[in-house]
């Protein structure tokens, strides 16, 4: 491991020697660059759709939406690009302390970004993969000019969440994008007391992701270990979801393997049905979260569920009054309804071993569900980290463009209530906490991992 800090510098060119005239940056213009006079109107959409949508809206605005909400109006005039629209829309996001109401550009504009893959660890912002000039547990101690320390400000004023932990996840996944860096004046960095500094040019359509270069879906038995690994690293239930976990679950009880690991920890969300096909294999019911789903033209639009006669008829079984501003799912219903979509597993196939769920602050919404099923159900241990979600969340994450713009944006329309709510607020603790520092990932370990081989 380089013991000396990484200056990440933005320049895209040489670096200037001291005393050299100012280099020439080259064309710097704003991402999606647009017209001032279309950001008012832009604004007011944005707004309206919040008010009619969120289910934090429901009876109106709180105090620091409005306060965000008239601060947003007094700054649209000075708004003459879509990256720095999307800033404007990021910190009206905030006050709804929803980590599902997001702002970005469309996937039809796609953005430029340097290849700087990160994780930022209890000690410090680090680099997460080789690229042709970093290695893995290179420190990162600017960006641009500014601190780590600076940058997470940033983010915290811009970016929307349940929690502040939850920065650590989206961070490293937004600072490499132009439309972040451009409007934030990142892009001519400071070299001051630069260890080691780098050009990262711009590349353009280039995704920067911190986690592992695997499938979504794939399974690992270590008899030496007495332990199966299953990881998936978004929720997509599916046939090749359902086939790989019927396949791990069939050969944990072939080598009669006595722990297993399910693994979420690079694990931002999608379908919550995966928890129900694999909790088929634990136990014979579980208690499920609950959801209440504000109503409106974009839910039914978007989340089909909600006008579907079946499911409809189902809630009115279990005494649902469909005529209210909100669908209120009980948690039985759900478990009913999801649980009859995945396979049925017989009771002497079940797993009874020990189970361990590996977390992380990238574990969020549906991820977050399938963590507090496994939790609540007191069905096994989480190892690792805080995840990026709480424990009672927000869901129903639909999607709108916003006219005359390449900017896109997401709002929560439902809020859903874990199994054991006097159990309380906040993200999962990990039962068995366990500490990523850039030494492990100098090193190519996974500590987490390791705490559960050692039980």
């Amino acid at each position: 491991m380089r013991t000396a800090a990484l200056l990440a510098s933005l320049l895209t060119v040489a670096l200037p020697a001291c005393g050299d005239d100012d280099p020439d940056l080259g064309d710097t213009s704003s991402t999606g660059g647009g017209d001032p006079s279309a950001y008012a109107p832009a604004l007011d959409h944005v707004i309206a759709t919040i008010d009619a949508v969120h289910h934090h809206t429901l009876d109106g605005r709180s105090p620091a939406l409005e306060a965000a909400v008239a601060a947003a109006r007094d700054a649209i005039g000075d708004v003459d690009s879509d990256a720095e629209f999307e800033l404007l829309v990021g910190r009206i996001l905030v006050a709804l302390a929803d980590g599902h109401s997001t702002v970005g550009l469309q996937a039809s504009a796609p953005v430029a970004s340097i290849d700087l893959p990160m994780l930022w660890l209890e000690d410090g912002l680090v680099v997460a993969k080789a690229t042709d000039v970093l290695v893995p547990g290179d420190a990162i101690v600017s960006i641009g000019g500014r601190s780590p320390d600076t940058i997470l400000a940033d983010l915290a004023a811009h970016v929307s969440r349940d929690h502040d932990g939850a920065l650590r996840h989206a961070g490293p996944r937004r600072m490499p994008r132009q439309d972040w860096l451009e409007p934030m004046d990142m892009i001519e960095g400071g070299l001051d007391g630069a260890t080691l500094s780098f050009d990262l040019p711009l590349e353009d359509g280039l995704v920067v992701d911190p986690a592992p270069e695997r499938p979504v879906v794939g399974w690992t038995i270590e008899p030496e270990h007495d332990l199966g690994v299953f990881h998936l690293d978004a929720c997509i239930y599916d046939a090749n979801y359902q086939d790989a976990l019927d396949a791990f679950m069939a050969e944990v009880r072939a080598q009669g393997v006595g722990k297993i690991a399910i693994d979420l920890r690079y694990n931002a969300g999608g379908d919550v049905t995966v928890a129900y096909a694999l909790l088929a294999w634990l136990a014979p019911e579980v208690a499920s979260f609950s959801v209440s789903a504000r109503k409106s033209d974009a839910l039914l639009e978007q989340a089909p569920i909600y006008s579907d006669p079946s499911f409809l008829g189902l809630l009115e079984a279990f005494g649902v009054d469909l005529d209210g501003s909100t669908f209120e799912v009980p948690g039985a219903a759900l478990s009913t309804g999801l649980g009859a979509l995945v396979p049925a597993v017989a009771p002497e196939d079940r797993f009874t071993g020990d189970i361990y769920v590996l977390v992380s602050p990238t574990t969020y919404s549906s991820a977050q569900l399938f963590v507090g099923e496994i939790v609540d159900n007191g069905l096994g241990l989480t190892v690792g980290d805080q995840t990026g979600a709480n424990r009672n969340t927000t869901g129903d994450m639909l999607s709108f463009a916003v006219p005359d713009t390449d900017v896109e944006f997401t709002l929560a329309a439902s809020w859903m209530t874990r199994p054991a709510p006097e159990d309380g607020q906040g993200p999962t603790l990990a039962d068995i906490p366990i500490a990523l520092t850039r030494a492990d990932v100098a090193a190519g370990r996974d500590p987490v991992l390791d705490a559960v081989r050692a039980r």
